[in-house]
């Protein structure tokens, strides 16, 4: 119960640091709203034939809802430990009756709490300017942004304790991701049955793409869930937690 209660009170702690810093949340935020404008205005009212010709923005809306997640989940909390690490926050940690597996959830969880409210203003935003459809299977959402987060968060961890110091940081974080969004489907609409496709359920953002948006999709009949596609994203999450355990440090690389 006591470690339940330094949890909580540590989410709060981060909540308040992400909401004291305006130039995060506000690009946090209108950076998935900015994107949203430019693709569904390039695109017009094109439908997508290999999606059974649905609109575009009934894909884009979940895919642009994975892009502001993964850029919470994944870069800004790698960019955060790299940075607290180096600067010797992390080495004062060590000397708080804080244990590092509530001070990592508490960042896992403020993480979550920024996605769902990315999520509410996205869809919103999807609905009232777009009409695009409201998610068909709730519960199937809730479980791939939880998987989601979960996966991204560790991904994040992880490589933050690959990456040397806080200049290399921007160079490495990004340059893994950007990649993996253009081959993933991320800004356009992706045939399963593609090369590139295949390549790309190899790695978590065409995973995370797939399975939110079945969530969202209007044709389909199902129960919501894409199982191939959250479970290749649990098996990323579980193997970068595992990686995280074994490599992560808390003292900038000098300090060793």
């Amino acid at each position: 119960m006591k470690s339940l209660s330094y949890l909580l009170l540590q989410i709060k702690d981060e909540q308040k640091s992400f909401w004291r810093n305006v130039p995060a949340w506000v690009f946090t935020f209108l950076f998935t709203i900015l994107f949203l404008v430019l693709f569904s205005a390039l695109a017009g009212n094109s439908k997508i034939q290999t999606l059974n010709g649905i609109k575009f923005e009934d894909y884009y809306v979940p895919s642009i809802i994975t892009l502001g997640i993964i850029s919470s989940c994944y870069t800004s909390l790698a960019m955060t430990l790299i940075s607290r690490r180096e600067s010797g926050n992390l080495k004062a940690l060590r000397a708080t009756p804080i244990s590092p597996i509530i001070y990592l959830g508490g960042l896992i969880g403020s993480a979550l709490i920024v996605s769902l409210i990315l999520v509410i203003i996205t869809v919103s935003f999807g609905i009232s300017v777009y009409g695009t459809s409201f998610p068909h299977h709730l519960v199937a959402l809730f479980i791939s942004l939880a998987v989601g987060t979960f996966a991204f968060c560790s991904f994040g961890i992880a490589v933050s304790s690959i990456i040397p110091n806080q200049e290399a940081a921007p160079a490495v974080i990004n340059g893994i991701i950007l990649p993996l969004y253009f081959i993933s489907g991320t800004f356009y609409a992706l045939g399963n049955s593609t090369l590139l496709a295949r390549i790309a359920m190899y790695f978590p953002v065409r995973p995370f793409i797939l399975s939110v948006f079945t969530s969202f999709d209007p044709l389909n009949n199902s129960n919501g869930y894409d199982m191939h596609a959250l479970l290749s994203l649990l098996a990323w999450g579980v193997i970068s937690a595992l990686f995280s355990a074994y490599r992560f440090r808390f003292l900038p690389k000098q300090a060793h």
